[in-house]
């Protein structure tokens, strides 16, 4: 992931004047909660047998993450993040096909299978988004800042980088200005922060560091046996997923308290 790409830049700052266009912005998509009442029960247990259709788990790894995707809807909530951690013995063991699942579930998900410490924290402060990160045994191990900024990035008051900046007031991609960022008059660079705070999945072949790990609810996963079965991921239905996505914002919506119940501000 580019820093150009994770901050969403122009049309024009997206292609290269000497070589073919870079693919265009991510972006994140947000869902509208149901209209009706969700029964949790019902619809976790739905998460569940979606799991169990297209990886193979360990047991009880199917609930954990069902309950782990709800909070990808509700960690702005909390004062605590967990990460979701999905170690491969070795090759062709699911975790990108959990990777894929999950990227159809969780809340504005952003999928990277290699990404710098600058796109890092870029595309969390402009985007929001829960960040699945692949083949992480391939960069994290010789990337001492980033392993820094994934340690530090679990709890809201601890997930700020700190960077000297010549353009502290550029726009985030939905052409806001970006609020978290200290901005001044003044000319030159500046000090601002960016946030690392969001929910997070982290997968790769072989453990991950032991600080890291701790940080971490961690998922092993093992090669099917020839007797063992599931499907293919193209075969998930989008549409089925994208109304699983509504009602998991649907259960977050209806236990936050309604504009008249907030307490007014001191």
């Amino acid at each position: 992931m580019s820093e150009e790409v994770a901050t969403q830049g122009s049309p024009d700052q997206n292609h290269s004047s000497s070589g073919p266009p870079l693919h265009p912005p991510f972006k994140v998509q947000d869902v509208e909660p149901w209209a009706e009442p969700v029964d949790a029960n019902a619809l976790l247990n739905d998460i569940v047998s979606t799991l169990n259709r297209f990886v193979v788990l360990p047991k009880w790894v199917p609930e954990t993450i069902a309950l782990w995707d709800l909070h990808t809807y509700a960690f702005h909530l909390r004062d605590v993040s967990v990460y979701l951690g999905i170690e491969s013995p070795e090759h062709r063991c699911g975790k990108s096909t959990l990777l894929s699942v999950l990227r159809k579930l969780a809340s504005r998900s952003l999928t990277s299978a290699n990404i710098s410490s600058p796109a890092f924290f870029r595309a969390i402060e402009t985007l929001r988004p829960t960040l699945l990160i692949d083949e992480a045994d391939t960069f994290l191990a010789a990337n001492d800042e980033l392993k820094g900024i994934l340690n530090a990035g679990y709890t809201p008051d601890t997930s700020y980088v700190m960077r000297v900046s010549s353009d502290p007031s550029q726009d985030s991609p939905n052409g806001s200005s970006q609020s978290n960022h200290q901005k001044s008059k003044n000319q030159g660079p500046q000090l601002v922060t960016f946030s690392c705070w969001c929910p997070k999945v982290i997968a790769r072949i072989g453990r991950l560091p032991p600080t890291l790990a701790d940080r971490c609810i961690i998922v092993r996963m093992q090669r099917k046996l020839p007797s063992e079965r599931c499907e293919r991921v193209r075969t998930l239905n989008a549409i089925s997923s994208s109304g699983t996505a509504s009602g998991l914002s649907s259960i977050i919506a209806s236990k936050l308290p309604t504009p008249s119940r907030k307490s007014p501000r001191a």
